[in-house]
């Protein structure tokens, strides 16, 4: 049995983190394993920030990063969220009427609704994803009337906007694992972008064995295609190396054909960070090609090619087809060849889906083992309880039958798992329960496990009141007025709101709506506070037992502004304290009388009378 648990620390400037594993054996003994630790400091306004304890390595052109402990300064645009390092989309334009805007990808909506006033508007960062294609403009005004308008768009991973600049500093040590070190580590990457479409970057990184200097550019050609070029030469092995890439980028539409090609030149032992040098050289050069034809709206074909050439091995050729054709909504069928050094392997695949949670494949195929055959089905179902259940299995005519089973469950505190494993080798299964307790500015909480980007809501005495996260419901207030909304967007606006129509009438609310930037690894509170609006009818009456006049002036200390006797001698107060001191202004003439506000759970007593003297 083994429990293990993440602690968390967060607040406007520091995050902190340690991961923890207890375990408990049968024979009565305990371990206990702290490990992981991490942490990150930065300066309000600033695009950058310190990070130190475990980390991974930096990635940049010849240098594929190397776990270490230690520190490290990096540039992070998260804390600039008015500042954008990738290319993104702007749209001017006009109406005559309010309305709203809304921007399509194809038939998807991305982004936001913004409502717009009359008059010319211009609108920043349009959201778009990864690739081109064009985004639809659609402007609805107050009477219903749609325009629309369309511009191309342009967005790839690692093209950064002109001018914009990203740093990585680290020095620690090599980490091999929990407490397992091997020298001293120093790297740096550094990226640029020379235009919008030209990105350039550079490595450094030193260790005892040796060194590495890499440079690298990436270029969008006629806004579909990334080119990328990267060099990079070792102190360590005299080695060194040359890769250039060429894709074309995924389109949002649907493409007659996609391509990539890629020719490497590299001696082998310049990545191999930490590592001593090669006995002998190894020097390699290879040539990979893909492409993937749309035939039809039904039929696909993606051919693939690569040559390969080692120092002391023969030349490797390896070359792979396959054929989809979509049968129907629930039928699909592949057929696949592949060589690789004379040998041929051929496969066929049918695949059956039952409704849209159920799907059984067959495969067949002949290679070196001859004839193989090879069946798999899955199940996934949910209820409106958010219980989920997955069955999955596999029966193999060269290995063994296999049988899972796991059933899911989602609470406000915590998501339980239940999992039961077969095979005709091992049966296993396990229960686990997996949740997070935490407090944030002075609010203790429970949820299920959150994401790297969370807020704690409290709507103060009002519960179970739905919380909205861009307009979409993501949880509601426990019993203390208190929610938690995970899985926030780093670096981006997250609107997170209430709304009125759902809160009691017999609740002040104070605002309903907040937006927020994250930080990265924390929590962000918000207050989006309601108040029970207490209100109490007290009667008022002289000495004599007479009701007090109407109009008379009523004051207490606190209060804002002054009630007023109506008729009866009664006077209608909000707020009123537990015990406090009534001043009534009859004219020329007043009084005063001291009451009690009795705990009840009337929303709006009769108090009194009172005598006021």
């Amino acid at each position: 049995v083994y429990a293990s648990g993440l602690f968390e620390y967060s607040n406007s400037t520091l995050q902190a983190q340690a991961n923890t594993r207890m375990q408990a054996s049968s024979d009565g003994t305990m371990q206990l394993d702290l490990f992981g630790f991490q942490g990150r400091y930065h300066r309000p306004k600033r695009d950058a920030l310190w990070r130190f304890g475990e980390q991974a390595g930096f990635s940049g052109p010849g240098l594929n990063g190397v776990g270490f402990t230690g520190v490290s300064y990096v540039s992070d645009f998260g804390f600039t969220p008015n500042h954008s390092h990738f290319n993104t989309l702007s749209f001017e334009g006009a109406t005559g009427l309010p309305g709203d805007v809304e921007f399509y990808i194809g038939e998807a909506k991305i982004g936001e609704t913004i409502s717009v006033d009359r008059g010319e508007f211009r609108l920043e960062d349009i959201p778009s994803i990864d690739g081109n294609g064009t985004v639809s403009i659609v402007l609805t005004d107050k009477f219903g009337r749609k325009t629309t308008q369309s511009i191309p768009y342009f967005n790839m991973p690692g093209i950064y906007k002109k001018g914009a600049y990203e740093f990585q500093y680290g020095l620690g040590l090599m980490s091999r694992g929990r407490g397992i070190y091997r020298g001293l580590y120093a790297s740096s990457v550094q990226r640029y972008g020379l235009t919008d479409r030209v990105t350039a970057s550079g490595s450094l990184a030193l260790w005892p064995e040796g060194a590495i200097l890499g440079a690298g550019a990436q270029h969008a050609w006629r806004g579909k295609t990334m080119i990328n070029a990267t060099a990079a030469a070792s102190a360590s092995a005299t080695g060194m190396g040359l890769q250039i890439k060429a894709n074309l980028s995924p389109a949002a539409r649907s493409e007659t054909f996609n391509w990539g090609a890629q020719l490497n030149l590299q001696n082998h032992a310049w990545r191999q960070i930490g590592q001593g040098p090669e006995d002998a050289p190894n020097f390699q050069a290879s040539i990979r090609g893909f492409l993937a034809l749309n035939l039809s709206e039904k039929d696909t074909l993606s051919t693939s090619l690569m040559v390969q050439k080692k120092w002391d091995a023969s030349v490797a050729t390896s070359f792979s087809s396959q054929w989809s054709r979509a049968l129907n909504e629930k039928w699909s069928l592949s057929a696949r060849a592949a060589a690789r050094s004379a040998k041929l392997d051929l496969s066929l695949l049918v695949s059956r889906t039952f409704g849209t949670k159920q799907v059984t494949t067959a495969n067949s195929a002949i290679g070196e083992n001859g004839l193989t055959l090879d069946v798999n089905f899955s199940k996934f179902s949910q209820n409106e309880s958010g219980l989920s259940q997955t069955y999955s299995g596999s029966i193999d005519q060269t290995g063994p039958v296999r049988f899972d089973a796991k059933f899911e469950k989602p609470s406000r505190i915590a998501d339980h798992q239940l999992r039961f494993s077969y095979s005709a080798s091992a049966t296993s299964g396990y229960y686990t329960r997996r949740g997070v307790l935490g407090r944030a500015n002075g609010t203790f909480f429970a949820a299920p496990k959150l994401g790297q980007q969370f807020a704690v809501v409290t709507t103060g005495e009002a519960s179970d009141i739905p919380v909205y996260l861009q307009s979409q419901e993501v949880t509601k207030t426990d019993q203390n007025g208190n929610a938690i909304v995970p899985s926030l967007r780093r670096g981006k606006a997250n609107k997170i709101s209430i709304s009125p129509e759902e809160i009691p009438f017999e609740y002040d609310i104070t605002n309903t709506m907040v937006t927020i930037y994250p930080y990265p690894f924390g929590a962000s509170f918000i207050n989006l506070s309601t108040r029970l609006r207490r209100s109490a009818i007290v009667q008022l009456q002289d000495a004599s037992g007479k009701v007090l006049p109407a109009g008379s002036e009523v004051t207490f200390e606190g209060a804002e502004y002054p009630s007023y006797v109506i008729d009866f001698g009664e006077v209608f107060f909000e707020d009123l304290p537990a015990s406090t001191t009534l001043k009534v202004t009859m004219g020329e003439e007043s009084c005063e009388t001291a009451i009690e506000f009795p705990p009840t759970d009337d929303l709006q007593p009769t108090l009194g009378p009172f005598t006021c003297s």
